[in-house]
């Protein structure tokens, strides 16, 4: 025999947001895959930017100190030093100018073009992410629709099978085969109604 389940009372409808675009925001800001391709972009811009400075030119200052022993003997040179009493400075400065560096440009250009290539990966997964997101938020507004016209339906099955029962009670109908038949159709109507609820949730 089927058994149905009749409850007391409306089943509790917890309404879920179906702002899109907040929907969105919070799938590009959460979504693991994405955060990666942000950081692989973000290591992509630093390998650009250190190939870039290698065909830079380049300016490098250098200095020295020291004392020196200028004596005649060496023992009166080690004195001296020991004394720090002659001291010695240097300064210098050297300028590199890179002329035909390829394996620089070689390695700038593979640089520009993993980060162009993480670029690109990086918008698909973006794409791909909001397309899912409205195919979702589409999906629950259906849904949250079905379950309106559902309810609707139950009610009106509910009414009248009511005004049935009503009718064979005071004898305007003599066969309760229309009475069974209502009840049928809302017994369906109750099967249809939670089965959508419990899709939805």
């Amino acid at each position: 025999h089927e058994v149905l389940l009749v409850p007391i009372e409306d089943p509790k409808l917890r309404k879920e947001t179906t702002e899109l675009a907040e929907n969105i925001r919070q799938a590009l800001e959460a979504r693991p895959d994405l955060l990666a391709l942000r950081e692989k972009i973000e290591q992509a811009r630093y390998q650009v930017e250190r190939a870039r400075n290698q065909l830079l030119p380049a300016l490098n200052a250098h200095a020295e100190g020291g004392w020196s022993g200028t004596a005649k003997s060496m023992a009166q040179s080690i004195k001296d030093l020991s004394g720090g009493s002659i001291p010695t400075w240097g300064f210098g400065m050297e300028f590199e100018l890179p002329f035909g560096n390829r394996a620089a440009r070689s390695t700038h250009r593979k640089a520009r073009l993993e980060l162009r290539k993480s670029q690109i990966l990086y918008e698909k997964k973006r794409v791909a992410i909001i397309a899912e997101v409205r195919l979702a938020v589409r999906a629950l507004s259906t849904n949250q629709s079905q379950i309106t016209v559902n309810h609707k339906a139950r009610k009106l099955a509910e009414k009248q099978l009511e005004i049935e029962i009503d009718r064979f009670r005071r004898g305007l109908t003599r066969s309760n085969k229309t009475v069974i038949d209502f009840q049928e159709e809302l017994n369906a109507v109750r099967r249809q109604e939670i089965q959508t609820l419990i899709s939805y949730k």
